[in-house]
């Protein structure tokens, strides 16, 4: 039998390989290439952006594709010379769509507008963009520089709409870092959640894998002893129950395990995502914060982890024996076993003697409980976050969210405990009896509830053809069908031998692991696509084109044309912008989009020998999502007419 600071030695051997691995797995599936990580877009704003005021807007109007959280959202507003234009805060719409600020009298020049909002599932979005009141001369001649240059120009150059958004930047290290938090923080919570649940049963309140004293890395001398069996085949004399010392019981030093680690990756998380949601530090900040889903949901799990790991470390640790006797100090052994402690001349006293058998009390029930009704309460809280919260109805996608956590909990949990016990194979035998009639139902159920809340979240299931939230969700499903053949081959050995091969367990609790993980990146992801500002430029020997549509998602748009010709041949004589949906390959009349000449304030003219004119126009034209053809027809002088198409989708 190995000592008990061998066998505790080796635990943390264990443990810090599997965190290894656990971190290193999450980081790898983390560097998968992804979209902007925006959820909330932009579908309306009053002023346009880039646009030319005659009088002066008496508010900033700002409507989204989605409900926002009720806290962490602002509106700032600066002229030409850097200055905020208003101390008024923003004000949130009742369907929580729009937000809106008071601006006083605005005098003419360039004016910047600034916004910081939280999507309903928890991920923050800001953006930029300018717009212009009054005279073009009073930005041309220089005075509106200091606005322009707080607008970080996007790939699309100045006329892609104007707006300068810090989430679109794509992947990067620190959104990576922060998948791979998330993934650590899922997976370890599940792993607590299960074994806290599955820990309720009566015999694995008390089981210890290796059924040895010490460390739990014994090789299961007590399990042979002589005892009578109690339910479910655990022994319940007191050579057959597990030593109370602390670290003896294998499942209660992984449960701990997974706690601390949850806490640690939780963390770790609100350190990397809390700068982008606070703009100060000051208690109204504070109280604002509270009042979103995310915020409300990082308290709730710290307080639940803090007091998981008190009531489990006072679960385990027991400060007597079994009969009143004197615990045994790690390290050190029994009074019994000391040496000299029953040698003939010692001045040590002779221990009592042993008393006689009887039944051992029933565990009280909080040790028990406690746990299992924090492992819960996470899973509620975390249901009542990320998309779920966001997708509507509310209640059916926050219900089925819930299920979905439940059943993955008592799916890997149970897979863990499968392998910690895979050296003592009575007891797990007889927990194989259990886990065997719900394993395959929580496969069923996972598939269930993750297929309804597929269908609440999306438009519709081609969307997953869409986005990398529908390319990270077929990974996820294909980790899911494999897991079908191993849990197959489980099965058939139990029938035949059983015991199950460890190592099938361990690639089934794998398995488990990569799902979970996938699932964490997947809540970092849109599952509907952004819709992007179109900025598309045609290059031609005797014209140029250029057509923009802002913000190119269903509802009320700003269209506008700039056409190059050359200096000798003056204006088109007709420019048409026209809009043609497309369903299923067939081409109905064009939309007419009615344009009128303007001027973008934004545009350069980088074209030597050519003029520039400019044409827009606003309105609802784009009245739903789907593929969508833009075509630009340009007569010029002499006669010549041009035409150029281009195809889209809005989503």
């Amino acid at each position: 039998m190995l000592s008990r600071e061998s066998g505790k030695g080796a635990i943390r051997k264990r443990t810090l390989w599997f965190a290894a691995f656990l971190f290193a797995f999450c980081a790898a599936l983390a560097a998968m290439p992804e979209p902007a990580l925006a959820h909330a877009s932009l579908t309306d704003a009053e002023p346009a952006a880039g646009s030319v005021l005659d009088e002066p807007p008496d508010a900033v109007r700002l409507t989204f594709n989605e409900r926002l959280e009720s806290g962490l959202y602002a509106i700032r507003v600066f002229d030409g010379r850097g200055r905020e234009v208003t101390k008024d805060k923003a004000v949130l719409s009742p369907d929580r769509r729009e937000v809106s600020v008071a601006l006083p009298r605005l005098a003419d020049g360039t004016y910047t507008v600034s916004y910081r909002v939280l999507s309903a599932d928890g991920h923050p979005v800001a953006a930029s963009y300018v717009f212009h009141v009054g005279d073009p001369a009073a930005w041309a001649d220089g005075r509106g520089t200091a606005g322009r240059s707080r607008t970080t120009e996007t790939p699309g150059g100045p006329g892609a709409g104007g707006h300068a958004h810090r989430h679109a930047e794509g992947a990067n290290g620190k959104s990576m870092l922060l998948h791979g938090v998330k993934a650590v923080y899922l997976i370890a919570m599940l792993l607590f959640a299960g074994l806290a649940l599955w820990r309720v049963r009566p015999g694995l309140s008390w089981m210890r894998a290796a059924t040895g004293r010490g460390s739990g890395c014994g090789s299961g001398v007590a399990a042979d002893k002589a005892g009578s069996a109690g339910p479910e085949g655990y022994g319940t004399t007191e050579t057959d129950r597990p030593s109370d010392a602390p670290g003896s019981d294998r499942l209660a030093f992984w449960q701990l395990t997974a706690l601390r680690l949850f806490l640690l990756a939780l963390i770790a998380w609100i350190g990397l995502q809390l700068p982008q949601l606070m703009d100060g530090w000051t208690a109204d900040h504070w109280a604002s914060l509270l009042k979103t889903s995310l915020g409300r949901l990082w308290a709730a799990h710290v307080v639940l982890a803090l007091v998981g790991l008190a009531v489990s470390g006072a679960a385990d640790r027991p400060a007597t024996g079994l009969h009143g006797q004197e615990r045994p100090r790690p390290g050190r052994p029994a009074a019994q076993e000391r040496p000299g402690a029953n040698q003939p001349g010692t001045n040590r006293p002779k221990p009592d003697p042993p008393k006689p058998d009887r039944p051992i009390p029933r565990l009280s029930a909080w040790p028990r409980f406690a746990p299992a009704a924090i492992a819960l309460l996470m899973l509620a809280a975390k249901a009542t976050s990320g998309h779920a919260a966001a997708a509507a109805p509310v209640w059916a996608t926050v219900a089925f969210d819930a299920v979905h956590l439940l059943m993955a909990a008592l799916w890997a949990g149970g897979l863990l405990i499968l392998l910690v016990l895979r050296h003592g194979d009575r007891r797990r035998m007889a927990f194989l009896v259990a886990f065997a009639r719900l394993a395959w139902i929580s496969i069923a159920v996972l598939a269930a509830s993750g297929f309804l809340m597929t269908w609440l979240m999306l438009p519709g299931f081609r969307y997953v053809l869409y986005s990398g939230w529908g390319t990270a969700l077929l990974v996820k499903l294909a980790a899911v069908l494999l897991v079908l053949p191993v849990a197959g081959a489980i099965r058939w050995q139990m029938k035949r031998r059983g015991i199950p091969s460890g190592r099938l367990v361990a690639v089934d609790f794998g398995l488990a692991v990569a799902v979970i993980a996938i699932a964490a990146v997947l809540s970092g992801l849109n599952p509907v696509p952004a819709n992007k500002p179109l900025h598309w430029h045609v290059m031609g020997e005797d014209i140029h084109m250029t057509a923009q549509i802002s913000p190119n998602a269903p509802g009320s748009n700003r269209f506008m044309v700039k056409v190059w010709l050359p200096e000798d041949e003056g204006g088109p004589e007709r420019v048409q912008l026209q809009l043609i949906p497309r369903f299923d390959g067939d081409e109905p009349a064009p939309i007419d989009v009615p344009l009128a000449p303007a001027e973008d304030l934004g545009e350069r003219d980088f074209f030597p020998g050519f003029n520039r004119y400019d044409y827009a126009g606003e309105g609802i034209y784009l009245a739903f999502p789907g593929e969508w053809r833009v075509r630009v027809l340009v007569t010029a002088p002499d006669g010549q007419s041009y035409s150029f198409t281009h195809d889209m989708r809005v989503y």
